[in-house]
């Protein structure tokens, strides 16, 4: 909103300031970096999507409601 009229409601979550998206490519590898610069175990960015399930049903959420949220959409 801050972007005003030029924003681009692409609906995706990683994206440039004016809402375009950003090569997935270079989110993967963005993400590789900032794990090999801290002090965390290695990590693939797709298995955080895993891991937030397993909290989100650790936390009461259904899990039906969990398996329909991470189902890839069909292109």
């Amino acid at each position: 909103m801050a972007a005003g009229k030029i924003w681009h409601d692409s609906g995706y979550v990683f994206v440039r300031p004016d809402g375009a998206p950003i090569h997935p490519g270079y989110v993967t590898q963005r993400f590789a970096k900032l794990v090999r610069q801290t002090d965390v175990p290695p990590i693939r960015l797709h298995d955080l999507r895993h891991g937030a399930a397993s909290l989100a049903h650790e936390a009461g959420a259904d899990l039906k409601t969990l398996q329909d949220l991470s189902a890839t959409p069909a292109s």
